[in-house]
């Protein structure tokens, strides 16, 4: 079962948000982890997964293609350990 609160890590941010192809995404983690992330749309529909990600100890930035997204609002959910963080990410075209 996935918790919603973690020391291990920060979900910092999407950039730019709204994007248009290609957002960063920043993550602060306090010790080297391995990192699942996917995107889902409103009706929780999985659209993009990045599964067993190798990150390092402190910020690391991953690029995230978004081209056949359609505009609209996603979910962008980073899990490590079974511990989720979420944020809405904005794609216009």
């Amino acid at each position: 079962q996935e918790q919603h609160a973690s020391d291990s890590f920060e979900f910092i941010s999407c950039v730019p948000n709204p994007a248009n192809s290609k957002p960063t995404i920043n993550v602060q983690l306090s010790e080297q982890s391995q990192l699942k992330l996917y995107v889902t749309n409103i009706l929780g529909e999985h659209l993009i997964t990045k599964d067993k990600l190798e990150l390092v100890k402190g910020l690391n930035k991953i690029n995230l293609k978004t081209i056949n997204l359609e505009p609209g609002s996603y979910f962008v959910h980073l899990v490590i350990n079974g511990v989720k963080q979420t944020k809405v990410l904005s794609i216009i075209k």
